[in-house]
């Protein structure tokens, strides 16, 4: 179970269960450093890369257009009442012209950075008491090798204690 998010709550004994009415804290007791064959602290190293890349540039754009229509259109029909019927309603003969231009340019700048880097960790088991406060009273519980634990902090940093930092699995 992953307790990373629960671990600050848990060691200041100020978790609340919800819906329970339940307070729950862990107490540190024993610290072991895994260590390797000939004694020495247990370390692994962890590569890590951050990247980021960010595009930016003007942007020009542009159009035009123009064009020219002549339209001429007859009507007539039958006299009627000695009146002539001659007229136009704009059909007919025609002639058009229509041009069009666009363009667009574009200029980009791309920055990039790529930051890499290693991290030590060392690895670390702790037995803790779980304290439990109900609404009956508080239940102690010691749990052996109940917290496992990964520190970026070498093996030289007292490991009792509060955590700070911590990557917490329990056991």
């Amino acid at each position: 179970m992953m307790l990373r998010s629960r671990l600050e709550p848990l060691l200041e004994h100020r978790y609340q269960v919800p819906g329970a009415g339940i307070t729950l804290g862990l107490d540190t007791r024993r610290a072991e450093i895994y260590v390797d064959k000939d004694g020495r602290p247990l370390a692994f190293e962890q590569k890590t890369r951050r990247y980021q890349q960010n595009e930016s540039g003007p942007i020009n754009k542009g159009d035009s257009s123009s064009g020219w229509e002549f339209s001429f259109g007859v009507q007539a029909g039958a006299p009627a009442g000695g009146i002539k019927k001659l007229g136009s309603n704009g059909d007919g003969l025609g002639a058009g012209r229509e041009g069009g231009e666009a363009h667009a340019a574009e200029m980009s700048e791309v920055n990039e950075r790529n930051v890499e880097a290693k991290r030590t960790f060392h690895q670390y088991r702790y037995d803790v008491t779980a304290v439990i406060y109900g609404p009956h009273g508080i239940l102690l519980m010691d749990v052996e090798r109940g917290l496992y634990v990964v520190r970026e902090q070498p093996s030289a940093v007292p490991v009792a204690g509060p955590l700070p930092g911590a990557d917490v699995v329990a056991e």
